[in-house]
């Protein structure tokens, strides 16, 4: 796989543990344009910082965590670690979040990301 092609899944995988679709108003729609949209995906900082690390994380682990060698043992590393998903902690959600201000029928302009430092 590419970088890009990771980043891509990496990018579907965030905004699931997130609750959070990462969705801003376009400032440029225009309701008469059939190919404006009117919201846009916009990561922030951290998002791109941790899906960054994470591309390179994904390349280069060997899914091994430890391995001793008096009477065989090995342990299995099972997802990133918490110094990279520190990253995503201001941007995790309890409710599902959106960009549009109304999602069937349900106001969720009053929701917020909830942090769990």
């Amino acid at each position: 796989m590419t970088d890009e092609q990771i980043k891509s899944a990496l990018t579907e995988w965030v905004k699931d543990y997130c609750n959070n679709d990462f969705l801003v108003k376009n400032p440029d729609y225009d309701s008469e344009d059939a190919e404006s949209e009117e919201y846009i995906e916009e990561l922030p900082d951290g998002v791109e910082l941790f899906l960054n690390q994470a591309v390179d994380f994904t390349k280069n682990q060997t899914g091994k965590k430890s391995e001793s060698l008096g009477d065989y043992s090995v342990s299995w590393e099972t997802g990133f670690p918490p110094s990279m998903l520190m990253f995503l902690a201001p941007y995790r959600s309890m409710y599902p979040k959106s960009g549009k201000s109304n999602i069937e029928g349900i106001n969720v302009s009053n929701w917020r990301v909830v942090s769990y430092d």
